[in-house]
C-alpha cells in the first residue's frame, strides 16, 4: 500500500514483464488518504475492506489496485 505510483508502477510491471510475481499493490492519494495520525482509522477500515474483498491468498497476485 503506497502513494509512491511514480515509483511502484514501473516495479510491477518490469516485475511482470520478467515473468515474475507479486503479492498485488494497493496505490492511494494523499488527497483522499492523508498520511497522518487523524487517519488512522480510515486507513485501518480501507485495508480491512480491501482484505475481505479479496480474502483468496492468491486474489491480488500480480494485480494493482487504485484506492479512491
Amino acid at each position: 500500500m503506497t502513494n509512491n505510483i511514480a515509483d511502484f508502477q514501473p516495479l510491477h510491471d518490469r516485475t511482470l514483464a520478467q515473468g515474475e510475481e507479486h503479492y498485488g499493490m494497493l496505490f492511494t492519494r494523499d488527497k483522499t488518504m492523508p498520511r497522518n495520525k487523524a487517519n488512522i482509522s480510515l486507513w485501518v477500515e480501507t485495508l480491512a475492506s480491501v482484505l475481505q474483498q479479496h480474502r483468496d491468498d492468491a486474489a491480488m497476485r500480480n494485480r494493482l489496485r487504485h484506492i479512491p
